[in-house]
This record gives C-alpha cells, sequence and structure tokens, in this order.
C-alpha cells in the first residue's frame, strides 16, 4: 500500500484502469500522477489559463481530462506517454467549480451561473465547443401576481424597484458538484448537481435532449 499528500489542489479525480491521478489548483497548471514502485511521480500539463484550475475529470477511455477554472475557460487535455497537449475555449460563464464527462465526447460542466452548461468536444478536430444550456428558465412568478399581491411585495421591502434580479434557474446559488447517477461516465442517463443553495436537482439526459431545442449530446 502506497500513500501521497498532494499539494494543495482545488481538483482531483482518479482513473481507476491507469491508475493514474490528475490534480489541479492555483498554480494554473495540471499534473498527472503516475505511480512507479512506491512513488507517485507528477508529469506537468501547462493549461495556458490566467486563472486557478478549480475542477478535473478523466474521460471514460482514461485517455484525456477536462478543466475547469476562474478565467471562464474549460480545457480537454489529451494525456500520451509521447505526447500530451489540450484544446484552451472561452465560455461565456462565469467561473465554473465543477466538471464531468457523461459520454466520451461530451461533457457538463457549471459553477457560479448556477446552472449546468454542456461542451462538446471533437476529437478529428480537437475542438472543444459549446453546447448549450441545461436548464430551462422557468416563468418568473413576478410576472403572475395580481396588482394586490405586487404591492404587498413591494411595501414588504419597503421598495419600489422591480427590477430585482431573481433566478430563474434551479438552483439559486452557485453549483458545486456534479454526480453522475445512472449510466456512468461512458453513457449517463442520469446525474445530479448539488449547490451552495442547500439545493439538489437531477436531471435525465435523454429529457434534457428532447425538451432543449438543437442540444446534441455525442
Amino acid at each position: 500500500m502506497s500513500s501521497k499528500t498532494f499539494p494543495h489542489q482545488p481538483g482531483i479525480d482518479w482513473a481507476p484502469e491507469s491508475n493514474r491521478i490528475v490534480t489541479c489548483g492555483t498554480d494554473r497548471n495540471a499534473y498527472v500522477w503516475t505511480l512507479k514502485g512506491d512513488v507517485w511521480k507528477p508529469t506537468l500539463v501547462i493549461l495556458r489559463i490566467n486563472r486557478a484550475a478549480r475542477c478535473v475529470k478523466w474521460s471514460p477511455k482514461e485517455n484525456k481530462f477536462a478543466v475547469g477554472s476562474g478565467s471562464r475557460l474549460i480545457s480537454v487535455c489529451y494525456f500520451e506517454q509521447e505526447n500530451d497537449c489540450c484544446a484552451s475555449l472561452t465560455s461565456e460563464t462565469l467561473p465554473l467549480l465543477c466538471v464531468t464527462f457523461i459520454t466520451e465526447n461530451s461533457l457538463v460542466a457549471a459553477g457560479h451561473d448556477c446552472y449546468p452548461v454542456l461542451f462538446v468536444y471533437d476529437s478529428n478536430n480537437a475542438a472543444l465547443s459549446f453546447g448549450g444550456k441545461l436548464d430551462v428558465p422557468k416563468q418568473s412568478a413576478q410576472k403572475g401576481m395580481t396588482a394586490r399581491e405586487r404591492f404587498q411585495n413591494l411595501d414588504k421591502k419597503a421598495t419600489t424597484d422591480s427590477k430585482e434580479a431573481v433566478l430563474e434557474s434551479v438552483h439559486k446559488n452557485s453549483i458545486s458538484q456534479i454526480s453522475i447517477l445512472n449510466g456512468g461516465k461512458a453513457k449517463c442517463a442520469k446525474f445530479c448537481t448539488t449547490g451552495m443553495d442547500g439545493g439538489m436537482a437531477i436531471w435525465d439526459v435523454k429529457t434534457l435532449e428532447s425538451a432543449m431545442k438543437d442540444l446534441k449530446i455525442v
């Protein structure tokens, strides 16, 4: 049995088949750790980001991993003995806190935007693209208020500002974790998100595909 104390790294994931560990952290790089004898040896992977790397997950085949960061970037990095490279996509999201593969070429990430988003990786061209937001906004409760209810609501808040920010997403605060519930990372059927609002949501992949126009999970 071997043990290893890793430097402070917000993101860490283990690949069970290859027995490799990937970590990422505030130094804006990732490290792939390989067990040689009874010692874990790191290999540096330069991510080319300008904020801390916050989360990392291996793909189902364990030949690449995805990294989410505070710089609104998501990176997919191939790791092979003779070659390692990254594909640097700039997203429109706020900083990411969690990421996971749901198929070999599709991954879900989330963070301070309070909703999960899909990214699709094209392995032939080593390119990453934004696949869509995975949270259909609900109608604001404000729209359904009667005049009396609206007046009472304003009176309680002692304000006439009707433009107060109201999150229409399922989560009302940052999402901190994504967990696979059914199907595994190679072919996920359901996944769960938990947030800093104390809430938990379960997402059905097929339901998402059918409910959202142009959404494609490959």
